[in-house]
């Protein structure tokens, strides 16, 4: 706009308030084709979820990290907010209504220092053999890996398996 001689220039500023590039978010959802699960049991011993009760196919995420980690630019699932706490769940209608899952989370070199879940608590309405586990106090600086158990007689046709992930 101009005044005589005299330029009025008007800035408009737009703040976005949600996500947006280079944002980072604290939760998210991973699918997992069956086909992508290792057959078998890695378990020992101690394991929550041993061959014999028939966990037979498992699937190892890539690293979740404790608050105030240097994680890389590209990790799967960056704790980029610094939370302390970590849930992972198969809480998913596309889950089925009879497949059975277990969730374990473990931290790196501490495989003692783990929260395992089979059936959720409260049930999940769809499907009640489906799971959900937090580790709570995540260690600053630390790294965790989740693994998902299922047992396989029980896929009932579903050929991914919906994973869940949130830090709060």
């Amino acid at each position: 706009m101009k005044k005589g001689n005299r330029s009025l220039y008007v800035a408009l500023v737009v703040v976005v308030v949600g996500l947006g590039a280079g944002c980072v978010p604290n939760s998210g959802t991973l699918p997992v084709l069956v086909t992508g699960f290792t057959g078998g049991n890695p378990g020992t011993a101690n394991d929550c979820f041993p061959a014999g009760a028939g966990w037979n196919a498992y699937y190892v995420t890539g690293f979740f990290w404790g608050p105030f980690s240097s994680e890389p630019a590209n990790a799967p699932f960056p704790n980029a907010n610094n939370k302390a706490h970590l849930t992972i769940d198969t809480l998913a209608t596309e889950n089925g209504t009879t497949l059975d899952t277990g969730v374990l989370i473990a931290r790196e070199f501490y495989p003692d220092q783990k929260v395992c879940n089979d059936n959720a608590q409260p049930p999940f309405v769809e499907n009640p053999n489906l799971s959900s586990a937090t580790f709570s106090n995540l260690v600053g600086g630390r790294r965790y890996r989740v693994t998902i158990f299922y047992k396989t007689t029980t896929a009932g046709g579903v050929t991914t398996v919906k994973m869940n992930w949130a830090y709060h």
